[in-house]
């Protein structure tokens, strides 16, 4: 009877030794389901955070002077999200929650994991790499963002610490020796909760990292890294490239069931019976804590978060159940912020098992479908029952297709809530297949689109004004894109513009028609750079027409959804074409002039000098009237032609280095006849005697005479006439001042053109051609200088001219 008993008892213990070490598994399964939970959770979380900020208005502009406020919402709602930023499709940063190095914009468009954005164009995990200023390693999540025509335009970025990705198993209920953590398709290391061999971000060659990736999703044993065979159970993570992995050293899996097997042997060899009971008596109280943990482990696999474990029972399972405890809580925590967070970005999510029907939808998914949370039950019926008659065909065309495996969930539709109203939705989801093929698990999120295509339906109305006001608009018009090369839109005044009949001008390119095109380059450039150019005049080349003139304006705007310029001309050619036949004309004139006035201003000069003999008195006085009107007369000949030069660009200037004093003092002498005549003093103020300019001496006279005369002959008689010399922001102005009636208001605008005169009248009572200000202006420019004056009605003028001064004089 005795070998009986000891063989049933030698049963007992190795079922009871296989019955521990098959708890001991489950429960290393149950650790990594709660693994992938957890931290495929927080994924989940950050990837819907970040898609949904990819279609926000301000996040799809790129513009870093109107960035996003929801960013800093993040940043305070969860500190994980404080460094969350978009860059475009370069990797140049346009917007981040907190400021970047140094305050300038990082371009990462070369980092590894900005390149994988931009092959996958989805959601996707930069490996682990050291980051540069924290010295740690990291990882960057990135979703792509996209325009209305569904291109990648950039990227919305998450860096995070690998902590990110720590599911959150308490270590003092995990042994020393063990290991669990994060490794990619391709055997890369993501994360582990112990790194004492820096394997973190690189390439594993151990027998143990080779079977992760190999096996998958199951059990099996291998030799670490550091030589410790350990019994690992694995699993993908879903929505990633990494398989999750918790390894417990092989000795700790058998060590309590050999224990166990050592006492019931010792026990036996005093009393069979005794052993018995005792077998039978430890079994039912090991038993009964291990179903309750798998009892409880199936509850949260099932998303039931409101269960508890029972934390009485021997201290190993009493530590378990605590580790289950404190994870349940943590992903509590999480559940609630991502609720939060969906509500804060009205995007929700659901979970559906398409081979038990079970169906769960988050807060925010009901109320996008117009319900209360917990009002109703979610079902395939009540999510396709609230779809718009018209999109229910399309929506189930692209779920069947989703759920053969043909390509990722993802589509627009719009659904009617009980109220009546229509709301937008965007649905995105993936799916996991069994072995066989067969769909086993969906994950999804849904978002609110209503308010972005109410967005696009009021620039859609926008764009329409925008076009009628420039078809009724009364200059030429057209908007170019691809960077102003293309016109896509014109109003019949541009094709007229052109000489082109309305079929012809869309997509041609408007450089083509420029005399110089490399004028068009340049507006171009001043463009992208920001600036904005208004009534530039423009030298144009049209087929059939000949050269035409125009005063262009270019500004950069938004139109569809892409960066285009548009242009508006208004033709002056005809204005142009007058304008050089009146130049043309006056300069002919006073050549065909010049030559027969000079010799009759020269015989009447000499009649009036007496060199003929002595006239008499009456006929003397007509004499000198005639020469006085004949010097009129060359003088004004002399300013047009002086003009016409200036105009033409045949001046010539002979710009030198020149003391300023002398050139003064010769002007002042070369005026003293005619303010002598008129008893006004001419008084010179020099607080900068040594000073040196560059400039043309004869002309810088010239414009001395011009002032000085104009000074002297608005003053009042007995006046005086002040020229004050003295540095002003870094150049020398010479200022001539009069105390006469000063310069009427009407007048300031024009004082500098040609042929004005503050009394134009035939009566007035002032001389002068009216074109010695101009002439003036033109001399000073031309000698890099400025002109400029300041007048109060009846209290005098003051004018003054502003000159360089060359570097090594001063």
């Amino acid at each position: 009877m005795t070998i009986p008993l000891l063989a049933i008892v030698g049963y007992g213990i190795y079922s009871d030794m296989q019955q521990t070490i098959h708890n001991a598994k489950q429960s290393l399964r149950t650790l990594i389901y709660t693994m992938v939970r957890n931290t495929g959770g927080n994924i989940e979380n950050a990837r819907q955070i970040l898609e949904s900020l990819a279609v926000r208005p301000l996040v799809t502009q790129l513009n870093p002077d109107n960035c996003d406020e929801v960013l800093h919402s993040l940043h305070n709602m969860n500190p994980r999200y404080a460094n969350v930023t978009y860059a475009n499709i370069d990797g140049l940063v346009v917007c981040s929650a907190v400021p970047q190095p140094g305050g300038k914009m990082v371009n990462i468009g070369k980092a590894p994991w900005f390149t994988a954005l931009l092959n996958e164009r989805k959601f996707s995990i930069g490996q682990p790499f050291l980051g540069p200023i924290t010295g740690k390693q990291v990882s960057v999540m990135s979703a792509p963002i996209r325009n209305a025509k569904k291109e990648m335009i950039g990227g919305v970025l998450l860096p995070v610490s690998l902590d990110f990705y720590d599911p959150d198993i308490p270590t003092q209920f995990i042994s020393k020796n063990s290991r669990y953590g994060f490794i990619s398709d391709d055997n890369v290391l993501i994360w582990r909760n112990t790194d004492p061999d820096g394997m973190i971000g690189k390439r594993g060659d151990s027998s143990a990292a080779k079977q992760i990736v190999k096996i998958r999703d199951g059990e099996f044993e291998a030799i670490g890294q550091d030589g410790i065979k350990r019994y690992y159970s694995v699993l993908p993570l879903p929505g990633t490239k990494w398989i999750a992995f918790v390894g417990v050293p092989s000795s700790e899996i058998y060590a309590a069931a050999e224990r166990r097997a050592i006492n019931y042997a010792a026990v036996t060899l005093f009393a069979i019976v005794t052993l018995l009971l005792l077998v039978l008596f430890i079994a039912k109280r090991i038993t009964k804590p291990i179903v309750d943990l798998e009892n409880v482990a199936k509850s949260i696999h099932n998303g039931n978060t409101s269960v508890r474990a029972s934390e009485n029972g021997p201290l190993e399972i009493a530590s378990v159940a605590m580790a289950i405890n404190t994870m349940i809580a943590t992903q509590r925590n999480n559940l609630a912020r991502l609720n939060e967070a969906q509500k804060i970005s009205h995007v929700g999510s659901y979970e559906w098992n398409p081979v038990t029907g079970d169906l769960q939808w988050s807060d925010e998914h009901f109320r996008l479908w117009g319900l209360q949370p917990r009002d109703v039950v979610p079902s395939y019926a009540l999510f396709r029952d609230a779809i718009h008659p018209d999109d229910i065909a399309f929506v189930e065309d692209k779920f069947q297709q989703f759920l053969r495996g043909e390509h990722d969930f993802n589509c627009e539709f719009r659904v009617i809530w009980p109220d009546g109203s229509e709301h937008y939705i965007n649905s995105h989801g993936n799916v996991t297949f069994d072995t066989s093929g067969k769909p086993v698990r969906m994950l999804g999120t849904v978002q609110d689109l209503t308010e972005r295509k109410q967005a696009e339906i009021v620039q859609r109305d926008n764009e329409q004004r925008f076009r009628y006001m420039l078809e009724t608009c009364p200059t030429a018009a057209r908007i170019a894109m691809k960077g102003g090369h293309q016109v896509i839109f014109f109003n019949s005044r541009y094709s007229a513009l052109i000489n082109a009949a309305p079929d012809q001008v869309a997509g041609v390119d408007p450089s083509s028609y420029y005399t110089n095109q490399q004028d068009y380059a340049d507006i171009l450039n001043k463009i992208e750079n920001g600036e904005q150019i208004f009534e530039r005049l423009v030298e144009l080349r049209i087929p059939g027409a000949g050269t035409k003139w125009a005063l262009a304006s270019y500004l950069q705007i938004q139109y569809q959804g892409e960066s285009a310029v548009l242009g508006w001309f208004h033709d002056i050619t005809e204005t142009i074409r007058v304008e050089r036949m009146k130049s043309e004309f006056v300069s002919t004139v006073s050549h065909e002039l010049r030559t027969p006035l000079t010799a009759i201003s020269g015989s009447l000069g000499l009649i009036s000098g007496g060199v003929l003999g002595e006239i008499p008195e009456r006929a003397k006085l007509m004499i000198d009237i005639a020469y006085r009107n004949s010097q009129r007369l060359t003088y004004l000949i002399n300013d047009l032609l002086d003009m016409e030069k200036l105009v033409a660009g045949k001046m010539h200037f002979d710009m030198q280095q020149h003391p300023l004093m002398p050139l003064l003092l010769e002007a002042i002498e070369n005026h003293h006849a005619y303010s002598t005549d008129r008893h006004i003093k001419l008084e010179l103020d020099m607080a900068i005697p040594d000073i040196t300019v560059n400039i043309d001496k004869q002309r810088l006279l010239q414009v001395l005479s011009n002032l000085l005369s104009n000074a002297i002959k608005y003053s009042p008689d007995d006046g005086a006439v002040q020229i004050a010399v003295y540095m002003h922001n870094e150049l020398v102005r010479i200022m001539v001042i009069d105390h006469g009636p000063g310069i009427p208001d009407e007048f300031r605008n024009r004082i500098f053109q040609k042929f004005s005169q503050a009394d134009s009248s035939d009566t007035r009572q002032k001389g002068g051609t009216g074109l010695g200000l101009a002439i003036t202006r033109e001399l000073v420019e031309r000698m890099g200088g400025r002109i400029g004056f300041e007048s109060e009605e009846g209290k005098g003028a003051r004018f003054h001219v502003d000159l360089p001064v060359p570097p090594q004089k001063i």
